[in-house]
Order: structure tokens, then sequence, then C-alpha cells
């Protein structure tokens, strides 16, 4: 199976409130347009991707697909007025090497690979599409008033992606240009044709921005959808003659924590926490123990190079939790300044860093007084 993937992009955001092609806008770190790019770009039943743009759009789809499609041959072709003229340019700028065809909105950011198996899957004789039966009792309305109340029961709400036998969808749509029919979907043209279309199950979340509504559900799935967790941890042993810190802040205590570095325990557990979250390694990767130039270093210094990659990747702190495992010193007077500390070095807000002491009741090499243990977990957010 070798698919050419359409994504009809030359709509507008009149609907959504907005001044701009509602694909081009952020959504997240990204266009709209970006989500599906990437999603066909990982499927290896496609060949190309097809991107119909709207006039004077072309070179901003240009470079969002440079900068999604990594892996498949992609081009940029201008749509018409309506969206079958759109879709039937695209459909004449496909490789005729291409058994299928895949139509999918731009606007639809969150199709999923369970989707699309079960799609590609299917077995079909003309095309399938992805819809969801009707929850809701449907009405015929005329200038505000009802005037018929359609029963639901066999009734379905398409969705994209839509796949059809090559050579039928382009008879379907020449059939149906020919005939002036208007349509809204694909499916549309191969049943005015004469084709069979199944339906495929389809999702909630596999919706079509197109109401304010739609475009705040988008962005609150964004942010869970960026979300991360992280978690670190670090030991360090007591040695005499050198100060404790913890924390980016010195401890009155008898003895400091051994180590290349500063040996700040704490700092340490955390900076391995957001790397984690970042899958950026660990601290001994970035910072190596038998480095020269870490010798005696400042974890606050290694955490603000530490907060720079977090930046780089686009993400952030939404909130860090560190646990401080000591028999001694008594921390409490020390915690404000510590969150404080590694706040200021993470670019967020002390209440976003909670900062807890324990003991372990004696028990253990912490019980003996014999070192310090920290423990941290981070929850980051993609900007």
């Amino acid at each position: 199976m070798r698919i050419s993937v359409i994504i009809p992009a030359a709509g507008s955001g009149r609907r959504l409130g907005k001044e701009k092609n509602k694909i081009l806008l952020e959504l997240g770190s990204k266009p709209v347009l970006s989500y599906s790019l990437e999603f066909f770009d990982t499927i290896s039943q496609v060949a190309e991707i097809i991107i119909v743009a709207a006039g004077g759009e072309e070179e901003e789809c240009r470079s969002i697909a440079k900068d999604s499609c990594r892996r498949k041959e992609w081009q940029v072709v201008t749509g018409g007025e309506e969206r079958r003229d759109s879709v039937y340019r695209g459909l004449k700028a496909a490789s005729p090497d291409c058994d299928y065809i895949l139509i999918h909105d731009g606007a639809r950011p969150f199709i999923t690979h369970k989707l699309m198996d079960n799609l590609l899957t299917a077995d079909f004789q003309d095309g399938a599409i992805l819809a969801l039966p009707l929850k809701d009792t449907v009405k015929r309305v005329e200038a505000g008033c009802i005037k018929k109340t359609i029963a639901r029961a066999g009734l379905y709400g398409a969705q994209t992606p839509q796949i059809f036998h090559r050579d039928i969808l382009l008879k379907a749509y020449e059939y149906a240009l020919d005939a002036g029919f208007e349509a809204t979907d694909d499916a549309s043209m191969v049943e005015l044709y004469g084709g069979e279309v199944i339906i495929v199950p389809g999702s909630e979340d596999n919706f079509k921005i197109t109401t304010p509504y739609d475009w705040q559900k988008a962005r609150e799935k964004v942010m869970t959808m960026g979300l991360r967790i992280g978690s670190g941890f670090d030991v360090h042993g007591f040695i005499a003659g050198r100060p404790l810190i913890l924390g980016g802040e010195e401890i009155r205590h008898d003895f400091g924590l051994e180590g290349h570095s500063d040996a700040d325990v704490v700092t340490h557990a955390l900076m391995d926490a957001v790397l984690g979250a970042l899958c950026a390694g660990d601290i001994g990767g970035h910072f190596p123990p038998g480095d020269p130039v870490y010798k005696g270093a400042d974890s606050i210094v290694l955490l603000k190079r530490v907060a720079a990659i977090m930046g780089e990747k686009n993400y952030e702190l939404i909130n860090g939790d560190i646990t401080v495992i000591a028999q001694k010193p008594k921390l409490a007077p020390y915690i404000e300044k510590i969150r404080s500390n590694l706040a200021e070095a993470l670019e967020t807000l002390p209440e976003n860093i909670s900062v807890k002491a324990t003991t372990t009741e004696k028990l253990g090499f912490v019980g003996r007084e014999e070192g310090i243990a920290a423990q941290a977990t981070v929850l980051l957010r993609h900007k």
C-alpha cells in the first residue's frame, strides 16, 4: 500500500474568530498544520504529503512542511475557491505510483496511530472514513424554528482521515465537478459516484478546530500532551574540612559533603530530575566528575546550565518537590533560602519549589550521620 496524503489547508479562521488561517496559528509551540504533517511523516505506508494552501500562504506552508516533514516527500499546491476544488488540485498533483489517496483536515491535529491503524486495516471496497454516531437529537431548523426532528439512529458525524482507492476517488471527483456537486467531505463524492464507503470508529479526541470552544479545548489538550515528569536522587558522604552546601546555601555544621564539585546533594538531585524529564541524560554526562573544570564547582551555576538546556528544548518548570534525607543538621532555618536559590536558578518563583527535610530515625548510613541523601521530582511543561 502506497499512500498519497492530501491535507486541505486553504481554509480561514472566520468561525474561530481569528484573522489568520487557523492551520497557521501557533498551538503550543508550533503551527496547527505541523501536528498533522509530523504525524503522517511517521507512517510507513505514506509515500508523499501534499499540502493544499490558500493563495498567498504557499511560502508559509512550505516553511512549516520543511520543519515538519523529515522523512517523506512533500509539496505545496495552491487551492481553489471551494474545498472540492482544492482537493481536486491535490489529487491532480498526487503521484500515479500511489494506489491510495488519504485526505485529512489540516485543522484536525490530534489523529492517533491507533485510529490510523484501524483505518488502514479496514476491509473496504472503495473507501473508508472515520466517523462517530451522533449522540444529540437532530433538528432541522428554518428561520430559527424547528421544522422536523430527525431520528438519529444510523446517523454519524464524519471525521478525517478518509482513505480511497486512487482511481475511484479521481473518477468520483471528476463526475461530481461535472455535475456541479458541492460537498464538505470526500466520501460524499464517492457516494454520488456510486462507490461503497465504510465506517471505521473515530474518536472524540480527533476533533476539528472550528469554533473558539474547539480552540480552547485544543490548547488544553496540547498543554496536557506537553507535560513531563522527572525524578532525581543523589547521596554524598560527610567529610571534614569543607563547608556544607545544600541548595546553594552554606549550612552550619561540623562536616561538609565529599565530592568533586561542591557536593551540593540537593541541587544535584534537582538537576538530575530536570534532565530526566527532558530525556537529556544525567549530571555525570553533562558535568563529568573527573573533569578538572568542575573541581569545586558551584552547583547552582551548573543548575543554571541545566535550566538553559530546558529552555533550548522549549520546556519550563511547573513545580519541583525535593526531600532532603539527613539525621543532622536541622534544616528548618534554611529551607526558605534554599527554595529561593533553586527557584532563581531555574527562572521560576519560590512558590513552585518545595523543599522538605526528614530523617531515617537513626537507621542506615543517614541515621549513623555518615552522609546526606536527597530526592527530587519535577513536572515540566512544553512552552
